[in-house]
């Protein structure tokens, strides 16, 4: 286990892993994402936007995270990971299930090793905690 770490953003977990030797990408590794809320005031921007504008003129690219998983794929491709990727949701229990996936995978040999996210969202804020587990 290395880590934990917070940083205010998700792009630099990929700094911090180089800094530690750990190559995710391409290798297997998996991604287990844990939130409160994963977008879902955005999915309700989006949906609120459609039914004002109608679904033809709302642009969801305004509305990056309407997708629960969608910050764990970023997370992913950025990262290279090409292991599992599980996102939940959920208040400290989500951290909770998250890190039991990630231990079950690695006991299991599904995954060389495993990133545990906790992202924390706050209106126009996004902090990140995380967890190497190997």
């Amino acid at each position: 286990m290395r880590g934990p770490g917070t940083i205010p953003n998700w792009q630099s977990i990929g700094d911090w892993l180089s800094d530690q030797g750990l190559e995710v990408g391409d290798s297997g590794w998996g991604l287990y994402v844990a939130t409160e809320r994963s977008g879902g005031e955005e999915a309700v921007d989006f949906w609120t936007d459609a039914h004002e504008r109608g679904l033809a003129f709302s642009n969801p690219r305004a509305f990056p995270t309407t997708i629960v998983n969608a910050l764990a794929g970023e997370i992913s491709r950025t990262l290279g990971i090409d292991g599992p990727n599980y996102t939940f949701v959920g208040l400290d229990s989500a951290l909770l299930e998250a890190s039991k996936q990630a231990r079950v995978d690695l006991d299991e040999a599904r995954v060389p090793g495993a990133l545990v996210v906790q992202i924390d969202e706050s209106p126009g804020q996004r902090h990140v905690k995380w967890v190497v587990l190997s």
